[in-house]
């Protein structure tokens, strides 16, 4: 109707029409209007868009739910041109980057790429635009709107025209920094655990761990410990025997690569500290400083070696702590993860296990060097020696012998080997000897007999048996050939017997004594030569009571210790009844059973009644010599009394001589003294007066003496006296 009325000017419209199969078609009708005379003429040009219109809708429908997609998902979308500019972005990707659109519209996908990822992602992003490649994956980082980098997963592919002429680049980009990171640790976990792993096996095989040597294997365990933990400190601390002392053996630093020990640090001085070692498998300080179980070790060791978080693991040996394998980290503070906590625990087992290699290699040194000195001490031992081994059913099974066994017994016993004990040695076999053995070898009792009587057909003899276990079901018997000891026992005790026959009937008097006195053996001789009623009441006093004085005792002694032996001394010892005896005594100091010369073996003979025989005849021989002196003595006093006779006279007739009366008188005193003292004498040689002491004149006396002594020599003896000045 606009086009009639407004005529040359061209309409177009779009309408739909039944088509003859009774659908309908859209049709686009274009046309012009012409005025002709009184008639307007129509010119129409009818196309059927039909099916031009459903690809619009289609299209238009696609780029809704393009839109849609694009703005409305949580992964982020990019959509930028060939020269690398950002089109368009969608809300995620902003919120990812932290970037608003606008200032997303400004940059360049270039830009936003970490340099490092930006070597791989150009070149792939450049075949994706030639067409050599459909799409482009790949991890890259992305620098966030505040500075750090995140991980995203970006896909990429080309939109291109009809011409096949790429137009923009369109890309999904997807943040995966917690996954990322999630990886980075698993990859990080697994390669940590790795070297662990690698570490342990390495110690496992390690020739100084299988072989025991201590030092050695300390030091590989800190080392691999330190590589596989990354650690600056490493080290092995061992209790001593008192359990007071901790004493550093290896400490391993990484950063020098050197090996030091010998601090040692006193254990009292930690009780929370040990208290953690005890209970629990690993100490895991991740601020030693201020952790409570090592909080201890803070002024005197963490802070002068920089130490901030410890990883300590006790050395269990038997179930007791024995030591401490201590993971020192130096810097910041460290998190322990788990698997170096089990770790730390594993290493500090695998300390054990050295220990316990070194403790077995010096017990196998020790019985090898045990082994060896037996087997010397068996071999030229000049004891025999049978070995037994105790059977499960019982049987006691005869397994060697030594070289001795074969010159005691007169047999190879290597014969018997292989053989029970009941088959080696018949005789044996109703007696309790073959069930001591087994007791022994079962159960570990020794057994030991004085004596056994055997013999059969190649062996006789008496032995002297000792019988003990050497291991678990083995016994060793050793015993010893004591024929000939037994003979000489028997002679030995019959000459004892006639030793104490000849001791007990002597008529001497027989004793052994003590230096102290105490009279230990003594013969009914001793007895009644001391008046004593009996041995045993003999036995029962001191030697000091029969001597009269201590002192004469004590004299003895000295001489006897002195000397050793007294031969044929006369004594005079008191009896019990309180009567003096001599006795002719021999003695002699011996050793007592400690090999000291404390014991006194002696003999008495009665010589009283010859002592009192001795004195009457020489009482006897004094008589016959004053016989003979009496004729000279006579001879004297008549000389005497005749002087005297004559001074008297001369007193009788006083004369006028000039000669005074005193010295008549001294020389009649003189006179008189002499008399006396020659009586004295008399009476003295003969024991009929007393001695008297007084001053003398030696040399006087002697002269005195002289005189009475030539009346008594014969004429062919001189005697002759020179008294000095």
């Amino acid at each position: 109707a606009e086009g009639v009325e407004n005529p040359g000017t061209p309409q177009q419209v779009e309408c739909r029409v039944r088509h003859a199969d009774g659908s309908w078609r859209i049709v686009e009708a274009r046309g012009v209007a012409h005025r002709q005379d009184d008639m307007t003429l129509v010119v129409l040009n009818i196309t059927d868009i039909s099916q031009r219109r459903l690809a619009e809708d289609a299209l238009a429908e696609s780029e809704d739910r393009f839109r849609s997609a694009f703005e409305n998902t949580a992964i982020g979308k990019v959509l930028w041109t060939p020269d690398e500019k950002i089109a368009r972005v969608n809300r995620a990707v902003c919120d990812i980057l932290g970037f608003e659109e606008a200032e997303m519209l400004q940059l360049t996908w270039r830009e936003q790429v970490h340099p490092d990822d930006l070597t791989s992602l150009t070149p792939l992003i450049g075949d994706l635009l030639a067409g050599s490649i459909p799409a482009v994956r790949a991890d890259v980082r992305v620098r966030h709107r505040d500075g750090p980098w995140i991980w995203g997963r970006a896909t990429m592919s080309a939109c291109r025209d009809t011409a096949g002429k790429p137009q923009y680049i369109i890309g999904e980009f997807e943040d995966i920094t917690e996954a990322r990171n999630r990886q980075e640790e698993k990859r990080v976990r697994l390669n940590r655990i790795q070297r662990q792993q690698s570490a342990l096996v390495a110690l496992a095989s390690h020739t100084a761990l299988v072989q025991g040597d201590r030092d050695a294997a300390f030091h590989a365990i800190t080392e691999a410990s330190a590589e596989a933990l990354d650690m600056e400190r490493v080290s092995v601390w061992m209790l001593n025997e008192e359990r007071n002392e901790l004493l550093c053996v290896d400490l391993y630093e990484s950063s020098s690569k050197h090996h030091s020990a010998g601090q040692a640090l006193d254990a009292d001085k930690y009780p929370a500290y040990f208290a953690a070692l005890e209970s629990g498998r690993v100490v895991d300080a991740d601020d030693a400083v201020n952790d409570p179980r090592t909080v201890e070790y803070a002024p005197d060791y963490l802070e002068p070696h920089g130490i901030v978080s410890m990883l300590d693991a006790p050395i269990r040996i038997a179930g007791e702590v024995a030591g401490v394998v201590c993971h020192e980290h130096v810097g910041e503070p460290r998190l322990w993860q788990s698997d170096e906590v089990t770790f730390a625990g594993e290493i500090a087992d695998q300390a054990a296990h050295a220990l316990v290699s070194a403790q077995r290699k010096r017990a196998e040194l020790r019985l090898r060097v045990s082994e060896e000195r037996f087997r010397s001490i068996v071999n030229s031992s000049p004891m025999g020696l049978h070995m037994y081994r105790l059977e499960p059913d019982g049987r006691l099974v005869f397994t060697g012998a030594n070289p001795a066994s074969d010159a005691i017994l007169g047999v190879d016993c290597r014969s018997f080997i292989g053989k029970t004990i009941e088959e080696a040695f018949p005789p044996l076999a109703g007696t309790e000897v073959p069930d001591r053995y087994r007791e022994a070898a079962s159960r570990g009792t020794p057994w030991h007999v004085e004596q056994i009587e055997y013999q059969d057909e190649l062996i006789r003899g008496a032995y002297e048996v000792h019988a003990f276990q050497t291991a678990p079901n083995t016994v060793t018997v050793m015993f010893l050939d004591i024929t000939d000891r037994k003979r000489a026992e028997e002679a030995v005790r019959a000459s004892e017997e006639r030793y104490r026959e000849l001791f007990e009937r002597n008529l001497a008097a027989v004793y052994r004594s003590t230096l102290d006195g105490r009279i230990l053996d003594c013969n009914e001789a001793f007895a009644e030569l001391l008046g004593c009623g009996s041995r045993s009441e003999a036995l029962s006093r001191s030697a000091s009571d029969y001597y009269l004085t201590a002192a004469d005792r004590d004299t003895l002694l000295e001489e006897l210790r002195s000397s050793r032996a007294i031969r044929n001394r006369e004594l005079v010892l008191g009896r019990v009844d309180g009567q003096s005896v001599w006795v002719l005594a021999n003695m002699s100091l011996v050793k007592d059973g400690n090999g000291k010369a404390g014991i006194i073996e002696g003999t008495m003979i009665d010589i009283t009644q010859r002592k009192r025989m001795e004195e009457q005849l020489l009482q006897a021989q004094k008589m016959e010599a004053v016989g003979r002196l009496a004729g000279g003595v006579a001879h004297d006093f008549n000389n005497l009394l005749q002087a005297m006779l004559g001074v008297t006279e001369l007193f009788r007739h006083p004369s006028d001589s000039a000669e005074p009366a005193t010295a008549k008188l001294q020389e009649l005193e003189e006179l008189i003294l002499r008399g006396s003292q020659l009586t004295r004498q008399l009476l003295l040689f003969s024991r009929r007066d007393t001695a008297q002491s007084e001053e003398l004149d030696l040399n006087e006396v002697v002269r005195g003496t002289v005189k009475l002594l030539r009346r008594l020599l014969r004429e062919n003896i001189e005697l002759r006296f020179e008294p000095a000045n």
